[in-house]
């Protein structure tokens, strides 16, 4: 097994070794989750800048990217994305929350979208659709946060 895996693994023991709560309380926690993500979607494409993406993230957010290995430095994680807005405009098109399931102060989202990143020095567009398995955790302040941020194309 990889060490890439472990993070991905330890988080769905957690979940799915966790105790029981009433579905009343599982519907409300999986929507709170489904609003982060919305809000995250929203303000990102909005404001295009590596500061309102992080304000979603916990303190020790990982991306996990097919082929590649698994990055947890977020100074260059933040750097990335502040590179990547100010070379390009941001879209994020046709965004479909697939399933949340929650357990706990753990929860998995899984969902779909494209997104299109536009050239702000020429006319050039990338259309990439991908589908995604984001791990979220509840901070000290019982909001939800993204822990890890997985995705590989949607084929």
């Amino acid at each position: 097994m990889s060490k890439r895996h472990v993070p991905v693994l330890l988080s769905l023991v957690l979940l799915f070794g966790c105790g029981e709560v009433s579905e009343e309380d599982i519907t409300a926690e999986q929507e709170k989750v489904r609003t982060v993500f919305t809000s995250w979607v929203k303000d990102v494409v909005e404001n295009q800048n590596a500061d309102t993406y992080f304000n979603y993230v916990t303190d020790d957010f990982m991306i996990m990217e097919a082929g590649a290995p698994p990055l947890s430095d977020r100074d260059k994680i933040k750097a990335g994305w502040a590179d990547l807005f100010a070379a390009s405009s941001i879209g994020l098109e046709d965004w479909q929350s697939q399933e949340v399931i929650v357990r706990d102060d753990i929860a998995i989202h899984r969902y779909t979208g494209i997104v299109v990143i536009k050239s702000k020095s020429d006319t050039s567009k990338l259309e990439i659709s991908l589908k995604y398995l984001d791990i979220l955790k509840k901070d000290k302040n019982g909001e939800w946060k993204v822990y890890i941020h997985s995705n590989s194309p949607n084929k």
